[in-house]
């Protein structure tokens, strides 16, 4: 659901700090990373530097020794660091930066002067390293001797796979001892991630190798966007090898103004620290305070900017200047998140079915949801939807909001174009132009689709919007998601099936008659209203019934002994296909009895497609299919699925063949089943039959 463009850019000018990576998404960057050399932490002066970085405890005159945590014979050095991005944010771009120097001045050498370009990491949940090569590298040698490097690898696929969690990267070539000039090697994971909950921002990453002592140097660093009016938000993040807190005079400058926070002075930015938004970033191991080796640097420059104006608005570039008076620092990459004032409206643009599958010629409801999530409101919002392959538009199916709209163009916001429906949207839409969606306004859009697809055949539909920003005139587009799958900005399918050919035989009894009178003669209640159980989805609730069937009570009222009880039990097949061997079964309590006689001078009254059958109590299946047997003498197939409560033997059961080849009613072999309210007519009916209560 991105809607606009992410882009990670070879940078073939490497390392001259042109853009790596830019993109504008609802996000933001996380940086974490570690030292890879340290000083010997049983030497005083190590630890008190460590822990505080007091002044001459710098690198410079301490030897550095290879950190190597994990107490693994296959690396020489090793640190971790955790990763902690947002709960539900999704992984857009992840780089692993590592540098450091690798010989001169009377120091031992790496251990591969070659090497450089290779380490070990080991993610999240994995118990082993596996090797990430650069995707760009350089080595430079200073000051005559002093031989160092900076490498640059795309781990974006690892990170996206293993998420949160600790990282540990190891086999970082360094140099160490102590001398004029200082060992130092370090590692730094940047991630790009996209969380719907945060502001649109234009984010960069910029990165190389390069060196400044006792000099300065300005890197345009082209690519960004700032909006068109103030009160934005600025992170921005630096990576460097080498700086100490002891070694003050080194500066960071955007167009000529220092940048600074809490953990990082205007004249020390430089200072051996890892934080985040002036804080020391104590979730990694090791996690001294001043690592003397590296600077991983994230500040929130937001309240700095908007009091000094230091980045403009409408920029696509800033000048960012490091300066050292004394320190020898080496950048490895600079990035930025910068607010811009967009609508967003593709990271919650969803479109659901409220099935999966569909048969040949069932309708599809399609609804459209779409949700600004951005920070300026959307114009010109249209949402364009190609009536897939494989269906057919209903006409008569479009609305905005609940609201139906006509399929012709020219007269409301949207319309079927013989290919597309078409919905301009949100407030001043009109027939030609689409409207304004504010900031977390939600539109919804329906409309309905006939599947003619065969079945097997899959429909993959998919919607797509276009609107521009109110504030910057930006256009955007983007399609939209199935919400119901893992992957993004996928389209929404059904798969058809074949039409189903499951019978559904439903059943419900009622008490019709007392005495032969349709009101209870005893109290009067009336046994001729039609009566739902109130069991939600039970077969009563079937669509199909006949308007005039369903009369009769579930409780009768009073009863007497010597009363006797009609009941009536109405059957439809509400099922997809024709039922064979239909046998339905009655249980007569043992309080009461059958009466014969009762209809036509026979047993049973059976009612189906229009004719009137009076059956006998006898298994006479020649003559007619009803009987009157007990539980111990059921006839065979298909079987009489009784109560559990029906145990005794003696007990009296009705029996009722709907469908058979001898007796009546003649020509029903099969029970077919109803298409439609009370059609066909022979796929319902029911039967009725009366017994005494005891007395």
């Amino acid at each position: 659901m991105v809607g606009i463009p992410t882009q990670a850019l070879a940078n073939p000018s490497y390392p001259n700090f042109d853009q790596r990576y830019n993109t504008e998404l609802s996000g933001n960057i996380e940086a974490i990373g570690n030292a890879s050399v340290i000083c010997d932490r049983n030497n005083a002066s190590c630890a008190d530097g460590l822990a505080n970085g007091t002044r001459g405890n710098n690198n410079g005159g301490l030897a550095m020794q290879m950190l190597d945590i994990d107490s693994d014979g296959s690396t020489f050095n090793s640190s971790a660091a955790e990763l902690n991005i947002p709960a539900g944010a999704n992984v857009q771009f992840a780089a692993l930066y590592w540098g450091g120097s690798l010989e001169g001045f009377g120091t031992t050498p790496a251990p591969n002067l070659t090497g450089f370009n290779q380490v070990s990491l080991q993610i999240p949940g994995s118990g082993t390293y596996q090797t990430i090569t650069a995707d760009d590298q350089n080595d430079r040698t200073d000051f005559g001797s002093w031989h160092t490097y900076g490498a640059f690898a795309d781990i974006t696929t690892l990170i996206q796979g293993a998420g949160n969690g600790t990282y540990t990267v190891a086999n970082v070539q360094s140099n160490t001892g102590a001398g004029f000039t200082y060992p130092n090697a370090g590692w730094s994971i940047v991630v790009v991630y996209e969380d719907s909950t945060q502001p649109i921002r234009n984010i960069s990453i910029f990165d190389g190798h390069d060196v400044v002592r006792n000099s300065l140097k300005t890197f345009n660093l082209t690519g960004i966007r700032t909006p068109p009016t103030t009160g934005f938000d600025v992170f921005m993040g630096a990576i460097a090898n080498d700086g100490e807190v002891d070694q003050p005079d080194d500066f960071l400058h955007i167009n000529n103004n220092n940048i600074t926070d809490s953990l990082n002075p205007a004249n020390n930015f430089f200072n051996g620290t890892i934080s985040k938004f002036g804080n020391h970033v104590t979730s990694r191991t090791p996690n001294d305070p001043y690592n003397m080796v590296i600077d991983i640097d994230y500040l929130d420059l937001t309240i700095w900017n908007q009091t000094n104006n230091v980045i403009p608005t409408n920029a696509t570039s800033i000048d960012l200047t490091l300066e050292s008076q004394g320190d020898g620092i080496w950048p490895l990459a600079y990035f930025f998140a910068v607010e811009v004032f967009e609508p967003n409206l593709v990271t919650q643009f969803e479109k659901t079915t409220p099935s999966t599958t569909y048969t040949t010629g069932d309708t599809i409801p399609y609804t459209i949801s779409v949700t600004n999530t951005g920070n300026d409101n959307s114009t010109n919002t249209v949402i364009t939807d190609v009536i897939p392959t494989g269906t057919t538009f209903v006409p008569g199916s479009l609305k905005i909001d609940g609201v139906a709209k006509t399929d012709g163009s020219g007269d409301d916001e949207a319309e079927f174009d013989g290919s597309n429906v078409i919905f301009r949207v949100g407030t001043g839409a009109n027939a030609s132009q689409g409207g304004q969606v504010n900031i977390n306004d939600t539109v919804t859009m329906t409309f309905d689709v006939t599947v003619t697809a065969t079945a097997g055949k899959l429909v993959c539909n998919q919607a797509s919007i276009d609107y521009t920003g109110a504030t910057s005139g930006n256009a955007s587009s983007g399609v939209s998601d199935d919400p119901n799958t893992s992957a993004v900005d996928d389209c929404t399918e059904i798969t058809t099936t074949a039409v189903s050919t499951n019978p559904d035989v439903a059943l419900v009894k009622r008490i019709t008659a007392i005495n032969g009178q349709t009101t209870n003669p005893n109290d009067s209640k009336d046994l001729t209203q039609v009566v739902n159980d109130g069991v939600a989805d039970s077969a009563d609730d079937e669509d199909n019934w006949p308007a005039s069937y369903l009369v009769g009570e579930l409780d009768a009222g009073l009863v007497q002994p010597g009363d006797e009880i009609e009941y009536t039990v109405y059957f439809l097949n509400a099922g997809s296909g024709a039922a064979e061997d239909v046998r339905i079964c009655d249980w007569i309590q043992p309080n009461q009895s059958f009466v014969t006689g009762q209809y036509g001078g026979n047993d049973i009254e059976l009612v189906i497609d229009g004719t009137t059958y009076n059956l006998t109590d006898d298994s006479d299946t020649v003559t007619d299919r009803g009987e009157v047997t007990t539980v111990g003498s059921l006839p065979a197939t298909p079987t009489c699925n009784l109560s559990s409560f029906s145990t005794s033997a003696s007990d009296e059961v009705v029996v009722v063949d709907i469908t058979g080849t001898m007796g009546d009613p003649t020509g029903l072999t099969t029970f077919p089943n109803t298409t439609g309210q009370g059609t066909p007519t022979n796929a319902y009916g029911y039967f009725r039959f009366t017994t005494k209560v005891d007395e």
